[in-house]
């Protein structure tokens, strides 16, 4: 992702969309040194846990929170089939902080 990024145009409103199920903690990580490139950040989170090895919600919030990111909005993905009014996993919106 950083090699990506740096080849990109600058750009004061670059948006990062991630749809990786379950593998965005390895997209942030490889756009480490870009990342604050980004005025906002979109990844599918998982309220319970879905995959192996993977991240839930709050996780995503603190790691997000450590690069000076903050959670702006939350979105409903999917429910749970056996409970309508319980959520299995949320689009989140996250903005960098501007300090």
């Amino acid at each position: 992702m950083d090699d990506v990024v740096a080849e990109l145009p600058p750009s004061k409103a670059a948006y990062l969309k991630i749809d990786t199920q379950g593998y965005e903690r390895q997209v942030l990580l490889g756009a480490s040194k870009r990342l604050s490139d980004f005025v906002g950040v979109q990844m599918e989170l998982p309220i319970i846990h879905l995959y192996e090895g993977t991240w839930r919600l709050h996780e995503a919030v603190a790691f997000m929170s450590e690069r000076s990111f903050e959670i702006s909005n939350i979105l409903p993905v999917n429910y749970d089939t056996c409970d309508t009014v319980s959520l299995v996993e949320v689009d989140c919106i996250f903005y960098r902080k501007v300090e």
